[in-house]
Protein backbone atom coordinates (compact mmCIF):
# COMPACT_ATOMS: atom_id res chain seq x y z
CA UNK A 1 0.00 0.00 0.00
CA UNK A 2 1.02 3.59 -0.72
CA UNK A 3 0.36 6.26 2.21
CA UNK A 4 -0.26 9.86 0.62
CA UNK A 5 -0.96 12.91 2.80
CA UNK A 6 -3.36 15.24 1.56
CA UNK A 7 -4.50 19.43 2.07
CA UNK A 8 -8.36 18.82 2.22
CA UNK A 9 -10.23 22.23 2.34
CA UNK A 10 -12.70 22.43 5.28
CA UNK A 11 -15.46 23.36 2.54
CA UNK A 12 -15.03 19.42 1.23
CA UNK A 13 -13.62 17.66 4.07
CA UNK A 14 -16.84 16.22 5.19
CA UNK A 15 -17.54 14.97 1.78
CA UNK A 16 -13.89 14.07 0.86
CA UNK A 17 -14.06 11.41 4.18
CA UNK A 18 -17.33 10.31 3.23
CA UNK A 19 -16.30 9.04 -0.66
CA UNK A 20 -13.28 7.39 1.20
CA UNK A 21 -15.55 5.42 3.91
CA UNK A 22 -16.90 3.99 0.90
CA UNK A 23 -14.01 2.17 0.15
CA UNK A 24 -13.35 -1.15 1.70
CA UNK A 25 -10.84 -1.07 4.94
CA UNK A 26 -8.59 -3.71 2.93
CA UNK A 27 -8.01 -0.84 0.13
CA UNK A 28 -8.39 2.53 1.75
CA UNK A 29 -7.82 2.98 5.43
CA UNK A 30 -8.01 6.47 6.76
CA UNK A 31 -4.51 6.65 9.39
CA UNK A 32 -5.07 9.77 10.54
CA UNK A 33 -7.45 12.74 10.80
CA UNK A 34 -5.86 16.53 11.69
CA UNK A 35 -5.14 19.87 10.90
CA UNK A 36 -2.74 21.18 8.95
CA UNK A 37 0.45 23.09 10.19
CA UNK A 38 3.44 24.14 7.96
CA UNK A 39 6.34 22.71 9.14
CA UNK A 40 7.62 26.07 10.61
CA UNK A 41 5.08 26.24 12.92
CA UNK A 42 5.38 22.37 14.09
CA UNK A 43 8.94 22.66 14.79
CA UNK A 44 8.68 25.87 16.85
CA UNK A 45 5.97 23.81 18.68
CA UNK A 46 8.42 21.50 19.70
CA UNK A 47 9.50 22.32 23.78
CA UNK A 48 12.99 23.80 24.17
CA UNK A 49 13.84 24.01 20.25
CA UNK A 50 13.11 28.32 19.87
CA UNK A 51 16.30 27.80 23.20
CA UNK A 52 18.02 25.32 20.91
CA UNK A 53 17.63 27.05 17.94
CA UNK A 54 18.94 30.41 19.59
CA UNK A 55 22.19 28.36 21.33
CA UNK A 56 23.16 27.06 17.62
CA UNK A 57 22.91 30.27 16.26
CA UNK A 58 25.64 31.70 18.81
CA UNK A 59 28.15 28.71 18.50
CA UNK A 60 31.52 29.56 16.65
CA UNK A 61 31.94 27.86 13.06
Amino acid sequence: MKTLTLKIDDRISDQFTWLLEHFSPNKVQILEQSEYIDDDTDIRGIPGIKNSILEARNESE
